[in-house]
Protein backbone atom coordinates (compact mmCIF):
# COMPACT_ATOMS: atom_id res chain seq x y z
CA UNK A 1 0.00 0.00 0.00
CA UNK A 2 1.19 3.60 -0.76
CA UNK A 3 0.83 5.97 1.56
CA UNK A 4 -0.23 9.85 1.25
CA UNK A 5 3.12 11.18 1.05
CA UNK A 6 4.39 8.55 -1.29
CA UNK A 7 0.88 9.66 -4.05
CA UNK A 8 1.78 13.77 -3.32
CA UNK A 9 5.12 12.76 -4.13
CA UNK A 10 4.12 11.08 -7.32
CA UNK A 11 1.80 14.33 -7.93
CA UNK A 12 4.85 16.74 -7.70
CA UNK A 13 7.17 14.30 -9.97
CA UNK A 14 4.09 14.56 -12.24
CA UNK A 15 3.26 18.58 -12.45
CA UNK A 16 7.17 18.55 -12.86
CA UNK A 17 6.93 16.88 -15.79
CA UNK A 18 4.01 18.33 -17.29
CA UNK A 19 6.15 21.55 -16.91
CA UNK A 20 9.02 20.55 -18.63
CA UNK A 21 7.00 19.56 -21.39
CA UNK A 22 5.06 23.23 -21.37
CA UNK A 23 8.61 24.88 -21.79
CA UNK A 24 9.92 22.25 -24.34
CA UNK A 25 7.52 22.35 -26.65
CA UNK A 26 7.14 26.08 -27.49
CA UNK A 27 10.99 26.36 -27.60
CA UNK A 28 11.51 23.38 -29.91
CA UNK A 29 8.87 25.20 -32.30
CA UNK A 30 11.17 28.52 -31.62
CA UNK A 31 14.50 26.91 -32.72
CA UNK A 32 12.79 25.56 -35.52
CA UNK A 33 11.07 28.60 -36.50
CA UNK A 34 14.66 29.97 -36.06
CA UNK A 35 16.29 27.81 -38.26
CA UNK A 36 13.31 28.03 -40.87
CA UNK A 37 13.64 31.83 -40.71
CA UNK A 38 17.06 32.01 -41.66
CA UNK A 39 16.68 29.99 -44.43
CA UNK A 40 13.75 32.54 -46.20
CA UNK A 41 16.12 34.94 -48.32
CA UNK A 42 13.14 37.78 -48.63
CA UNK A 43 13.24 40.13 -45.52
CA UNK A 44 9.87 40.98 -45.19
CA UNK A 45 9.02 37.91 -45.33
CA UNK A 46 11.66 36.99 -42.59
CA UNK A 47 9.70 39.46 -40.13
CA UNK A 48 6.46 38.30 -41.15
CA UNK A 49 7.01 35.07 -40.26
CA UNK A 50 9.20 35.63 -37.09
CA UNK A 51 6.24 37.85 -35.42
CA UNK A 52 3.33 35.65 -36.95
CA UNK A 53 5.00 32.30 -35.41
CA UNK A 54 6.12 33.86 -32.37
CA UNK A 55 2.89 34.89 -31.60
CA UNK A 56 1.39 31.64 -32.12
CA UNK A 57 3.71 30.11 -29.65
CA UNK A 58 3.17 32.23 -27.10
CA UNK A 59 -0.15 31.34 -27.58
CA UNK A 60 0.89 27.47 -27.09
CA UNK A 61 2.41 28.43 -24.53
CA UNK A 62 0.09 30.20 -22.36
CA UNK A 63 -2.64 27.53 -23.53
CA UNK A 64 -0.41 24.69 -22.65
CA UNK A 65 0.88 26.23 -18.95
CA UNK A 66 -3.14 26.55 -18.45
CA UNK A 67 -3.59 23.26 -19.17
CA UNK A 68 -1.02 21.95 -16.85
CA UNK A 69 -2.17 24.01 -13.99
CA UNK A 70 -5.89 22.76 -14.53
CA UNK A 71 -4.78 19.00 -14.99
CA UNK A 72 -2.91 18.80 -11.67
CA UNK A 73 -4.67 21.34 -9.81
CA UNK A 74 -5.34 18.39 -6.94
CA UNK A 75 -1.73 18.64 -6.77
CA UNK A 76 -1.55 22.33 -6.36
CA UNK A 77 -4.25 22.06 -3.56
CA UNK A 78 -1.97 19.57 -1.55
CA UNK A 79 0.68 21.20 -1.86
CA UNK A 80 -1.23 24.79 -0.81
CA UNK A 81 -2.44 22.40 2.38
CA UNK A 82 1.33 21.72 2.70
CA UNK A 83 2.89 25.10 3.41
CA UNK A 84 0.68 28.13 2.40
CA UNK A 85 3.24 30.46 2.74
CA UNK A 86 5.95 28.62 0.13
CA UNK A 87 3.14 27.96 -2.14
CA UNK A 88 2.02 31.53 -2.67
CA UNK A 89 5.81 32.54 -2.27
CA UNK A 90 6.49 30.24 -5.57
CA UNK A 91 3.05 30.88 -7.12
CA UNK A 92 3.79 34.51 -6.76
CA UNK A 93 7.54 34.06 -8.06
CA UNK A 94 6.20 31.83 -10.86
CA UNK A 95 3.64 34.46 -11.54
CA UNK A 96 6.05 37.38 -12.01
CA UNK A 97 8.79 35.00 -14.39
CA UNK A 98 5.97 33.79 -16.37
CA UNK A 99 4.71 37.96 -17.49
CA UNK A 100 8.51 38.84 -17.31
CA UNK A 101 8.97 36.11 -20.20
CA UNK A 102 5.94 37.34 -21.70
CA UNK A 103 6.82 41.06 -21.99
CA UNK A 104 10.28 40.51 -23.39
CA UNK A 105 9.13 38.48 -25.88
CA UNK A 106 6.55 41.01 -26.97
CA UNK A 107 8.85 43.83 -26.27
CA UNK A 108 11.55 41.43 -28.53
CA UNK A 109 9.09 40.65 -31.63
CA UNK A 110 5.82 41.61 -31.10
CA UNK A 111 5.94 45.07 -30.64
CA UNK A 112 2.78 47.26 -32.49
CA UNK A 113 4.55 49.59 -34.24
CA UNK A 114 6.89 46.96 -36.28
CA UNK A 115 3.25 45.65 -37.81
CA UNK A 116 2.14 49.09 -38.74
CA UNK A 117 5.36 50.23 -40.11
CA UNK A 118 6.61 47.25 -41.63
CA UNK A 119 10.32 48.24 -40.93
CA UNK A 120 13.07 47.16 -38.54
CA UNK A 121 13.69 48.28 -35.20
CA UNK A 122 17.15 49.38 -34.61
CA UNK A 123 19.69 47.03 -33.39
Amino acid sequence: MRSEFDMGDMGVARLIGDLRAVFLIPGIGLGITLVNIRLTRDRQSRDLKLRVMVSFLLALFLALLGAALVQNRFVLVELWNGDPTLYSFVYAGSCALVMAGVTLVVHWKLRPQLWRNGSRASK
